[in-house]
């Protein structure tokens, strides 16, 4: 990506957190307990550095891909099933949140074109290390 194709996709992040300001004040104003806001700005932040990275190199694609699916996951366990907010909800909410223009969309799924020419099968969440609540 170009210098100005990059700053257009980045947004403003005044206080330097990798978060852009428009989505950590969405994330705040939900007003989630902490486990979730952490949970959904981690997620955020791995689905910007995903979207941002627009590059061919594999291994760089691999890690940011493990990253925010991951990240996605986490999500899922820190919204558990019959809580205030359904945990698909909430990853929907995050995923618009950061992917809110046209170009941001773009460029997030040119990198998961990109990714399904160097994987043949995707993360679960025993791949992130993440245990599914309930389970042993």
């Amino acid at each position: 990506l170009d210098a100005v194709s990059t700053l257009s996709l980045q947004g403003v992040d005044t206080n330097q957190n990798h978060l852009r300001d428009d989505v950590e004040a969405l994330i705040q104003a939900l007003q989630w307990p902490p486990v979730q806001y952490q949970a959904a700005t981690d997620y955020a932040v791995h689905l910007q550095n995903y979207m941002l990275l627009g590059s061919v190199n594999r291994n760089a694609l691999l890690s940011a891909s493990m990253k925010q699916t991951c990240a996605s996951m986490q999500m899922h366990v820190a919204f558990p099933n019959g809580g205030t907010t359904n945990p698909y909800d909430a990853v929907t909410g995050v995923f618009n949140m950061v992917l809110n223009t046209e170009n941001r969309k773009q460029a997030y799924l040119r990198n998961e074109i990109l990714l399904d020419s160097f994987i043949s099968k995707r993360l679960d969440i025993t791949d992130c290390g993440i245990q599914k609540l309930g389970m042993a």
